[in-house]
């Protein structure tokens, strides 16, 4: 195991003690002796470690796409630990942004054999130019690619969350019934006080969510935002909130 990706499982060790947790409830016990003394420990132990920084604070672990595909590789060591998948979804969205702001890309992660596994490169963000590219397979997991914003996110599994309010983004997958799944997530929003939907997209300005199937010589397109059907639906909304708001509504601040 390379330097670098010993350091990313340190970093994800820290995670998986709850430091923040440690803190407070070491706070919670003073005036208990022992205990809120070996809580005390425990964190200061944590916080001494040089991977410190990575795990809890803003400072940013520089790995290359095999090196993250070999960091969540070995992270199966922990996947019974009951904060591992939202541990892992985090940090490895971390990885993933910092690694592709350096210049890399392409990043392949294998979540087969995880369960639990939650907000997998949330809100990861590529450009128009340049892409984020992201295949992952097995299951994703809850809420992976939430919120993304340019991206090509290959897939194997279908999970019930992939592709809500994102933006540009273009995912490829293996089936007609996966294609589907996305469709369904990307057009159904969020739901209004008045019960009305309200969809999380942009179709004015170039940055159209696709989602293609993966054929034999080339990816087939499915669906996109940019039809006829999706934005008469966007124009038909927004009538409707225009006559529901009136002309004297203001946007909260």
């Amino acid at each position: 195991m390379k330097a670098s990706t010993k350091t990313a499982v340190k970093a994800l060790e820290i995670l998986l003690e709850n430091p923040e947790g440690l803190m407070e409830a070491a706070k919670a016990a003073v005036g208990h002796g022992e205990q809120a003394k070996g809580l005390l420990e425990k964190y200061i132990q944590l916080s001494s470690m040089p991977e410190w920084e990575y795990a809890t604070k803003e400072k940013t672990l520089f790995l290359r796409p095999g090196e993250i595909t070999e960091f969540f590789e070995q992270s199966k060591a922990y996947k019974n630990h009951p904060l591992y998948g939202k541990a892992l979804g985090r940090f490895t969205s971390k990885l993933v942004q910092e690694s592709y702001r350096k210049g890399e890309n392409g990043f392949v992660l294998d979540a087969g054999g995880i369960s639990g596994l939650k907000n997998l490169c949330h809100k990861v963000e590529g450009s128009k130019d340049k892409k984020l590219k992201i295949e992952v397979r097995g299951n994703p997991g809850e809420g992976f690619c939430s919120c993304a914003q340019y991206s090509v996110i290959t897939l194997e599994t279908p999970d019930y969350s992939c592709g809500i309010y994102t933006t540009g983004c273009d995912f490829r997958v293996q089936s007609k019934s996966h294609a589907e799944k996305i469709v369904k997530e990307l057009r159904s929003g969020f739901k209004c006080g008045n019960g009305s939907t309200r969809h999380w997209c942009n179709i004015h300005n170039g940055s159209i969510n696709r989602v293609y199937m993966i054929g034999k010589d080339k990816d087939e397109l499915f669906w996109s935002e940019d039809c006829w059907q999706f934005k008469r639906e966007m124009e038909e909304f927004n009538e409707r909130e225009a006559r529901r708001r009136g002309p004297d509504y203001m946007e909260p601040d």
